[in-house]
């Protein structure tokens, strides 16, 4: 995957001839992007790539910036990128029926499509170009059922996942299986768990790397929440004293751990 491949994602977004549903007023933040979208423009302005189409690194102007914009799942920044070098000899607005995308589509995920049956189901299977370990499972098979048959098929063991709605509820809850908790997970230790919350110096991180504008929390239940705010929980500040003590007491000091060294294991 390289530069090209993120900004052309982009035109696909934007250029009215692919008749894409995903561009909106959010990623038009981006400079240039509306111009180009409306068509007064043939290219995307303040999209840059400084090391070249093949190479690693893009730039992205904006008109704006926003604070959830250092955060995955922001609606500003777009997150996936298509296969330039593949799909660059299809017209944009042959791109929705073209067999590149509809039959043989690449990937770069952990797994790609093996079989698609047209309003049936679709079939993935390990991607052996990913970049990371192999996945754990063999096949994954998606397939569209009526609502109606979701309880027979969940008592025949047909499916893994499904979802089923609460008026089906009777039907079938007595065909799932029971959950079981790992009493001897790792994590299934309270002392470890604090210990890492003290051993994480957030305070100092915000100041480095937010400018001052982040902030540690001290409870998940926000003010705006009113009475449902304690104002007397402190909650974990950098206290290295107090994790080390944690440690000791979850049974991980003695064996030269770290809180660090925990949560770089998981």
């Amino acid at each position: 995957m390289v530069a090209k491949d993120y900004e052309y994602t982009y035109d696909i977004i934007t250029n009215k001839a692919t008749h894409s549903k995903r561009y909106t007023s959010s990623l038009a933040e981006l400079e240039g992007l509306q111009e180009y979208h409306d068509g007064k423009s043939d290219t995307i302005s303040e999209i840059e790539m400084p090391d070249g189409e093949n190479g690693r690194t893009v730039a992205l102007h904006f008109k704006e910036m926003k604070p959830g914009m250092t955060q995955s799942g922001n609606s500003n920044i777009w997150e996936a990128a298509a296969p330039y070098h593949y799909l660059k000899d299809v017209a944009l607005d042959k791109l929705i029926s073209s067999n590149k995308v509809r039959k043989n589509p690449l990937f770069y995920g952990p797994y790609k499509v093996s079989k698609v049956v047209r309003g049936q189901s679709v079939s993935w299977v390990p991607n052996e170009h990913y970049y990371k370990d192999k996945p754990h499972l063999d096949k994954i098979i998606a397939s569209v059922i009526t609502p109606a048959s979701v309880a027979q098929s969940l008592k025949s063991n047909k499916f893994d996942v499904t979802q089923v709605s609460n008026s089906q509820w009777q039907d079938i809850k007595g065909s799932k299986g029971e959950n079981v908790m790992n009493k001897d997970a790792m994590m299934n230790n309270q002392a470890l768990r604090q210990a890492i919350a003290y051993g994480m110096n957030v305070d100092e991180v915000y100041k480095g790397y937010s400018s001052g504008l982040s902030f540690r929390i001290s409870t998940l239940i926000p003010k705006q929440f009113g009475d449902y705010f304690d104002k007397n929980v402190k909650g974990y500040t950098y206290n290295i004293k107090k994790d080390n003590e944690l440690l000791d007491k979850a049974g991980y000091k003695k064996k030269g751990h770290t809180a660090f060294n925990q949560m770089e294991s998981l």
